[in-house]
């Protein structure tokens, strides 16, 4: 919960026109991840949505792509691609939460199938 006088702090952008949204972060070791989402979401089977990560030794930032590109700067190294144009049937993947159990790390995540007319359906 934010209270009064916290600072708030930019950890991502995109040049306009690109979105950037639903970010999730997860420490691991000495290191914390920052998932977001690129692209059009909620376009059923048209939807480009697709999730980046970048790393940081801070949760407050900056994040940085396996390339070192800033994400403040769009950067991003790609962690599930959009499945558009790759024949996928589950396309948009996006608004990643990472779950944890018995030492195991899962990906949650929001895809639509192109089967079933666009059809939202939640992964893992």
């Amino acid at each position: 919960m934010r209270k009064s006088g916290d600072t708030l702090r930019s950890i991502a952008a995109r040049p306009f026109p690109g979105a950037v949204e639903a970010p999730f972060v997860v420490r691991r070791g000495a290191f914390y991840y920052l998932f977001v989402s690129f692209d059009s979401c909620c376009q059923g089977a048209a939807g480009t949505c697709n999730t980046r990560v970048g790393r940081s030794a801070s949760p407050a930032g900056p994040f940085v792509d396996r390339d070192r590109r800033p994400m403040m700067e769009g950067g991003g190294t790609m962690e599930l691609d959009s499945g558009q144009g790759t024949g996928s049937r589950y396309v948009g993947r996006g608004h990643v939460a990472v779950v944890s159990q018995a030492g195991q790390d899962y990906i949650v995540h929001h895809a639509y199938d192109t089967a079933r007319n666009g059809l939202p359906v939640l992964q893992i």
